[in-house]
């Protein structure tokens, strides 16, 4: 029986991405979006704790986020959002190169807490 219900959700999101395949939302955020989605990166940080190849990472994408975020995201974000993923939101974030400073910014004051 759990097996059928696992199913049926399946093909549901499937359907869903089917019909919205030629849909492709707008790449922006509202700041409360934007705020969930930085809360979301540092509490994984904290959680994994993976604070120094976050840092690298994230100083790496600051010169070149825009460009990540249209090359490699825009196009996985159908993809993802069929997996489960808010594709097109994370696509939106790495757009704004603000929103990636703003990430900078908020695992620096991470790191200086804990120093």
């Amino acid at each position: 029986m759990l097996g059928l219900k696992k199913l049926r959700k399946h093909l549901s999101r499937i359907r869903t991405y089917i019909t919205r395949i030629g849909d492709v939302p707008l790449l922006t955020l509202s700041a409360d979006e934007e705020e969930a989605m930085i809360d979301g990166f540092v509490q994984k940080v904290i959680r994994w704790k993976m604070f120094l190849p976050a840092v690298l990472f994230s100083s790496l994408l600051v010169p070149g986020s825009v460009w990540f975020g249209q090359i490699v995201l825009t196009p996985a974000a159908p993809v993802l959002e069929l997996f489960g993923i808010d594709g097109y939101k994370y696509a939106a974030f790495f757009n704004s190169r603000d929103s990636v400073k703003r990430l900078m910014d908020r695992l620096e004051k991470l790191n200086d807490r804990q120093t």
